[in-house]
C-alpha cells in the first residue's frame, strides 16, 4: 500500500501546478514518480545521477538521492521515483521541491514544485526530535562535501609543495655551495682584519693608559679647587639666609595681626547679611501661599488638554500610544528592514524570521557611520 502521484515536468515549461498531499510521518509510502519531457518529448537521462533537494516549511533543508529512496524507473523514457524519508515528511506545511541532474561537471536543476504535507496527529509527539534528525542530516552533508574539498585541496598542496621543495632544494645546494666559497674567502679576510685589529687594539691601550693617568690628576686638582670654592660660597649663603628668615618672621607677625582685624570686620557683615536673608525668606513664603491657589488651577486646565476632565485626556494618549507601537512593530528583521524607519526610530520585532519564532527584539535606527550606543535587550518583549 503506497500513495504515490505521478508528475509530469517539461524543462522548457517553468510553471508546474499540481495538489500534491501526502501525510506528515508517512515515510516509505509516499511515493514522488515523475516523467521528464522536454516540450512534450521523453528525455533519456541514461548516465545521469539524479539528486532531490527538499526545502521544508521549517525551512530545513533535506537532499535524498540513489542511495536514500531515489530509483530510475526507465532512464531512456525519463521515469524515475522518490521514496520520501521521514525527515522529508517530519514537518507539515509547504515543501518546495528541485530535481538535480549531474553528469560528470554538468549541472541541470529542474524547475521548483510545491506538494503539502497534512499535520499527523500521531506524529506531533516526534516533531522535535524528526527536525534534530534533519538538522543533523544536514549537518552531516555539509561535513562529507567539505571533508571531500578539504582532501582535495591537501592532495593538490601536497603535489605543489613536493615541486617547490625540488626546485627550492636544487636552488638551496648551488647557493649553498656559492655562499660556502664566499665564507671560506670571507674567513680569510676576517683572519687578517682580525690581526691587524688586534695590533691596533694594543697600540690605543697603551696610549689611553698614558692618556688616563694624565686626566686622574687633572682631575684630582680641579675638584680640590672646586670644593673649596664651594665650601665659602655655601658659609655666604648660610648667613644670607639667616638674616631672611629674620625678616620673614616679622613681616608674618605683622600680617597676621591685620588678617584678625579684617576677619571681626567680615564676621560682622556676614551675621548682617544673614538678618537680611532670613527676613526676606519670610517675605517669598507669604507671596508664595497667595500664589499657590491660582496656580493649581491653572495647571489643571492645562493637564486636561482642552478635554472635560483628566479621564477623557488619558484616554487619547492612550490610544495616540498604542498607534504608535502598532506603526513600530514589524513581523520580522527583513519587514523592519525594508521599512522607512529614520535614524533615531526606536522599533520592535515580534520574530526574527516569523511571528513568534522566539527571535523578537527592540531596535534603534542609526546612521550607517554611527556605532551603535548599547546592544537592546532581546527578553523585554
Amino acid at each position: 500500500m503506497e500513495n504515490r502521484y505521478k508528475i509530469t515536468i517539461d524543462l522548457k515549461n517553468k510553471t508546474i501546478t499540481n495538489n500534491t498531499t501526502f501525510k506528515q510521518g508517512n515515510a516509505g509510502t509516499s511515493v514522488l514518480e515523475i516523467a521528464l519531457v522536454d516540450e512534450g518529448l521523453p528525455v533519456d537521462i541514461t548516465g545521469q545521477t539524479v539528486k532531490f533537494n527538499f526545502l521544508r516549511s521549517d525551512n530545513a533543508v533535506v537532499t535524498q538521492n540513489s542511495t536514500t529512496g531515489v530509483t530510475i524507473l526507465d532512464a531512456l523514457t525519463g521515469k524515475f521515483e522518490c521514496v520520501l524519508k521521514d525527515t522529508t515528511l517530519a514537518i507539515d506545511g509547504k515543501v518546495e521541491a528541485e530535481i538535480v541532474f549531474t553528469e560528470g561537471t554538468d549541472v541541470l536543476s529542474s524547475t521548483t514544485f510545491i506538494f503539502y504535507v497534512d499535520t499527523s496527529i500521531g506524529f506531533l509527539s516526534i516533531k522535535y526530535i524528526a527536525s534534530v534528525v534533519s538538522k543533523l542530516e544536514e549537518w552531516q552533508n555539509t561535513f562529507d562535501l567539505d571533508e571531500l574539498s578539504r582532501a582535495n585541496t591537501f592532495a593538490t598542496s601536497q603535489i605543489s609543495r613536493s615541486t617547490t621543495f625540488n626546485a627550492s632544494e636544487a636552488s638551496r645546494s648551488t647557493v649553498f655551495n656559492t655562499a660556502e666559497e664566499l665564507r671560506e674567502t670571507g674567513e680569510a679576510s676576517r683572519v687578517a682584519t682580525e690581526t691587524e685589529r688586534v695590533n691596533t687594539f694594543t697600540a690605543n691601550e697603551v696610549s689611553r693608559a698614558n692618556t688616563f693617568s694624565t686626566s686622574q690628576i687633572d682631575r684630582t686638582t680641579t675638584f680640590n679647587a672646586s670644593e673649596t670654592s664651594r665650601s665659602t660660597a655655601f658659609n655666604s649663603a648660610e648667613e644670607l639666609r639667616e638674616i631672611g628668615e629674620a625678616g620673614r618672621v616679622t613681616t608674618f607677625n605683622t600680617n597676621e595681626t591685620a588678617r584678625a582685624s579684617a576677619f571681626n570686620t567680615a564676621e560682622n557683615l556676614r551675621k548682617t547679611g544673614e538678618d537680611a536673608r532670613v527676613t526676606a525668606e519670610e517675605l517669598r513664603e507669604t507671596a508664595f501661599e497667595q500664589m499657590v491657589h491660582v496656580d493649581a488651577n491653572l495647571e489643571l486646565s492645562q493637564a486636561r488638554g482642552g478635554k472635560d476632565s483628566l479621564d477623557a485626556r488619558l484616554d487619547t494618549i492612550e490610544s495616540t500610544a498604542t498607534q504608535l507601537q502598532a506603526d513600530y512593530t514589524h513581523q520580522s528583521v527583513s519587514a523592519m528592514k525594508a521599512s522607512t524607519a529614520l535614524a533615531g526610530n526606536r522599533l520592535k520585532t515580534s520574530g526574527y524570521y516569523a511571528i513568534n519564532d522566539g527571535g523578537g527584539a527592540e531596535y534603534v535606527i542609526q546612521d550607517a557611520t554611527t556605532e551603535p550606543a548599547s546592544l537592546c535587550n532581546p527578553n523585554k518583549w
